[in-house]
């Protein structure tokens, strides 16, 4: 059977706009799930440059995050930044740090997470700061963990573009593995 040009495309037409339609309807009832997954992962990956979350379900991870993590953001003087240009408050887990490289280092925010053990936000015993740079495939990101000597090496967590989410390689030393 023989179709007209005309009717190829209008169908063409109609599809295109009710598939694209389906798409970004499901894309639209998705978002608040996918934050959830790309915060979720953000929170493992910081946590994990410390501490072994073999097990841990999304809301156990969330929940040690907020008990053992405290972070800030600080300028190239080591200053507190807490509001933007715009007058915005500025959360560490948001800082991007992809988009910071591109920018002078005078220019650039630098998120730092405090690790301390849960119920006492007094006693540091490691921070944690995110680390970007070129890798042989594409970019390389991810956390590296100091002792508060700032010169022992805790754990490392690191992932790359190509990475399927989750699925990033991670280190956490020995005791006493140091940088120098």
């Amino acid at each position: 059977m023989q179709q007209s040009n005309l009717y190829v495309i209008v169908f063409s037409a109609i599809l295109t706009i009710v598939l694209g339609g389906l798409l970004s309807l499901a894309n639209q009832g998705l978002k608040p799930m996918q934050q959830r997954s790309v915060e979720l992962d953000t929170k493992k990956k910081i946590l994990g440059a410390v501490t072994d979350l073999q097990g841990k379900k999304g809301n156990e991870v969330i929940e040690l995050y907020g008990q053992t993590i405290e972070s800030i953001v600080v300028d190239l003087n080591g200053e507190v930044v807490e509001n933007d240009e715009n007058g915005a408050k500025i959360i560490a887990e948001n800082v991007d740090i992809a988009k910071n490289f591109k920018k002078a280092p005078e220019d650039r925010l630098y998120p730092v997470f405090k690790f301390h053990k849960a119920g006492d936000k007094d006693a540091v015993e490691s921070y944690i700061f995110p680390v970007y740079g070129r890798g042989l495939w594409g970019p390389i990101w991810g956390f590296i963990a100091l002792e508060t000597d700032l010169n022992t090496l805790k754990g490392t967590s690191f992932d790359h573009k190509t990475e399927t989410p989750g699925l990033e390689g991670s280190y956490t030393g020995p005791e006493g593995a140091s940088l120098m």
